[in-house]
C-alpha cells in the first residue's frame, strides 16, 4: 500500500512539473530525450521547438551538470541522451504519459 502511495506521488509530481515548466527549454529537452533513447541536435530541435544553433547553449548547461551527456558518431553529429544517474525519469515519464 504505501509504494502505490509513492508512486502516485510521483505521477502527481511530474505532471506538475510539466505544467509548471511546460515551456521551459531545458525541461523539454530532459522530457524529449526521457521520451526516446538518444537524439541528434536536430531532432532534439525539432521536439523542443527552438532552432539548434539556440539549442546548444542549454545542451552545454545540461552536459556541464552531468544531466545529458552525448556520443560523437562523426566529427560533425553528436547524440544526445540522459546520463545514467537520470534513466529513471525515462520509467516514470513513460508510466505518467500512458495514463494522460
Amino acid at each position: 500500500m504505501h509504494m502505490i502511495v509513492q508512486v502516485d506521488l510521483a505521477k502527481k509530481l511530474v505532471r506538475f512539473l510539466f505544467k509548471v515548466f511546460d515551456q521551459d527549454i531545458k525541461f523539454r529537452i530532459i522530457i524529449a530525450l526521457a521520451k526516446r533513447e538518444a537524439l541528434t541536435l536536430r531532432e532534439l530541435a525539432r521536439n523542443v521547438g527552438i532552432s539548434p544553433k539556440n539549442l546548444y547553449k542549454y545542451l552545454a548547461e545540461l552536459n556541464d551538470k552531468g544531466i545529458i551527456t552525448y556520443i560523437e558518431v562523426s566529427p560533425r553529429i553528436k547524440v544526445y541522451t540522459l546520463s545514467r544517474d537520470y534513466e529513471w525519469l525515462k520509467d516514470l515519464i513513460k508510466n505518467v504519459h500512458q495514463e494522460s
